[in-house]
């Protein structure tokens, strides 16, 4: 399969061109909110049969996780890697790539604010501005790699594509390190500035939560660490609310009062206002969101975005049990990110998000009762999209992220999205513990339950004592035990939301209207992200030849482009671990 040939365009660009690094103080500029000056953060990660070793090695037996971090031979392959890297840059130099768009690289390494060491490349422009930096470190089972901040607009670029083939997916691969599904994954960030306009945030979070098949069935696979919206009855019941609330006016400034810095930086005056005046939301299809002053716009969107993060997101996190008042692992804040969309990182000036960040220029930060405004804005405050498997090429990766940013686009042309309140795929997520008694599953469930107690009890350090299970569970539990023809319904309904999600959103993409370089399909960077187990339900229908049948057709398709389709996606694991859909039970 072809990564660095498949070329994308990029937007035209009469005239000289500036240094690559010029746009980098640009995008960093928190008030601008174009999608001319947004930017994006990379996370891909790589692991091997050797890093699983040592992490189950380092962490068994009540170890730190930091016994893997700092362990010599991780920190000797994190260097090996970022020097393979600096040279391979250096060697493209020599030879005159079109992807050596800077003018030199540089190697350092350090100890980052959280104690974890990190290997860094600092790629230079002459008079082109800042660096543009590639960071490189251990995370659980794998090395993961961090581009933040870059500018959405190198994307569509080509060359860059193939400058992180290059250097952030082959040179792993040399050192035998590869994407898999079980380890890791690829989450990515869009700038928050970009989201804090008109009705975007609501909008997009309701999007999401009419299309569980992106946590589930399509971008990713069901795991704690990205957890669906509606993976169970509360957390399902919370987002519609606070939705709900949004639209009514609640978090608007003349509802509530206006939010200063002071209740950002002490988490509190976040709540939604219990009788709302009304009109203070605009549903009309070219003015949709907050009516006002572009400050009360953001004010309203700032506000609702902690409201989700406090009132929705927290709602039955991934990884729930592990924060302990009498320790200092894994805080509440981080557990909140075990969520498919994650908030956490939507920060003004000044805040710390951990007790380890660094300390900032005191005259940066905004006086502690100025009224929230879009220049308090910390300029790497980010909406991270955490439903994303790994991906096999910097081209399957970038078309993943590109895939976001235009159904964004597509959203604030078609505004006020409507929340759906059932899906079929409630079944498996939020309804999964009725649906499996109604299966006759009631003996299963008695089981799951003894078993989800003693694992919250270990978890917990002794503190947690309850028999709730975790909706990913249940999600596999649900799925085996359907009838074939629910289990084909259920196969409609992701196939026909993600196709048509797809579909809606290309017509966004500025690549599409230079029709020489367009795909004439939308779904050719994206058809290999449906899960095969989709297809298989299908498979029990009677067969259908008319394009109008959408999951049929895209049946048809990936029976003719199968092995093509299978060798885009990521295997399940670098080790022997059995995927979770093929447990030995079902």
């Amino acid at each position: 399969m072809s990564h660095a040939s498949d070329s994308l365009s990029p937007p035209p660009s009469p005239g000289p061109e500036p240094p690559y690094t010029a746009l980098l103080d640009k995008v960093r500029d928190p008030q601008p909110t174009d999608w001319e000056h947004a930017w994006v953060g990379l996370a891909p990660t790589f692991s091997s049969r050797e890093l699983l070793k040592r992490w189950k090695a380092a962490t068994k037996k009540g170890s730190r996780q930091a016994d893997f971090f700092h362990h010599p031979e991780v920190r000797k392959l994190q260097r090996a890697v970022a020097r393979a890297m600096e040279r391979t840059y250096q060697r493209a130099q020599r030879r005159g790539e079109s992807y050596c768009l800077f003018d030199r690289v540089e190697r350092d390494e350090s100890i980052d604010p959280h104690g974890q060491p990190r290997q860094h490349l600092h790629f230079f422009c002459r008079g082109g501005g800042p660096a543009f930096t590639v960071r490189l470190g251990p995370s659980p089972e794998v090395l993961e790699y961090s581009l933040q901040p870059v500018p959405l607009t190198w994307l569509y670029d080509p060359r860059f594509v193939e400058l992180l083939q290059a250097l952030v997916w082959d040179v792993p691969a040399s050192f035998g390190l590869f994407p898999s599904q079980a380890h890791g994954g690829s989450p990515f960030s869009i700038s928050a500035k970009s989201f804090l306009t008109g009705s975007l945030l609501c909008d997009g979070i309701a999007d999401r939560l009419n299309h569980p098949e992106l946590a589930c069935f399509t971008m990713d696979h069901p795991r704690s660490e990205a957890r669906s919206f509606r993976a169970t009855k509360a957390r399902r019941t919370a987002f519609l609310r606070i939705i709900e609330q949004y639209w009514e006016g609640a978090f608007h400034p003349r509802a509530i009062g206006t939010p200063t810095v002071e209740q950002a930086f002490f988490q509190r005056g976040f709540g939604p206002a219990a009788a709302p005046p009304p009109g203070l939301l605009s549903r009309e299809h070219h003015l949709a969101g907050p009516i006002g002053t572009l400050h009360e716009v953001f004010q309203t969107n700032f506000v609702f975005a902690r409201a989700v993060r406090q009132l929705a997101q927290r709602i039955h996190p991934g990884h729930w049990q592990l924060p302990q008042p009498d320790s200092g692992h894994d805080p509440l804040g981080h557990v909140l990110r075990h969520s498919e969309g994650n908030l956490h990182h939507l920060h003004i000036i000044g805040e710390r998000v951990l007790p380890s960040d660094p300390a900032l220029d005191p005259n940066t930060i905004p006086e502690l009762d100025a009224p929230l405004a879009p220049e308090h804005l910390d300029r790497e405050a980010s909406w991270e999209s955490r439903a994303q498997s790994n991906c096999t090429s910097a081209r399957d990766f970038a078309e993943a992220l590109l895939l976001e940013v235009h159904r964004a686009q597509y959203l604030q042309l078609h505004p006020v999205v409507r929340p759906r309140q059932t899906l079929l795929q409630d079944r498996l997520l939020g309804d999964a513990e009725e649906t499996l008694l109604a299966l006759g599953g009631g003996e299963r469930l008695s089981t799951l339950r003894q078993q989800a107690r003693a694992h919250n009890i270990q978890a917990s350090g002794g503190r947690i004592r309850s028999d709730f299970i975790e909706p990913e569970v249940l999600f596999w539990e649900v799925f085996h035990r359907l009838p074939a023809g629910e289990r084909a319904a259920i196969a409609r309904e992701a196939i026909w939301g993600f196709v048509s999600r797809v579909t809606e959103s290309a017509s966004c993409d500025p690549r599409r209207q230079d029709q020489s370089h367009a795909p004439t399909d939308p779904l050719e960077w994206h058809r290999h992200r449906i899960h095969p187990l989709l297809f298989d339900a299908l498979a029990t229908e009677k067969p259908s030849s008319t394009d109008r049948d959408l999951p049929q057709r895209e049946y048809r398709r990936f029976l003719v482009d199968k092995v093509e389709l299978l060798s885009r996606r990521p295997p399940w694991s670098v080790g022997k671990q059995a995927a979770p859909w093929e447990s030995p039970h079902h």
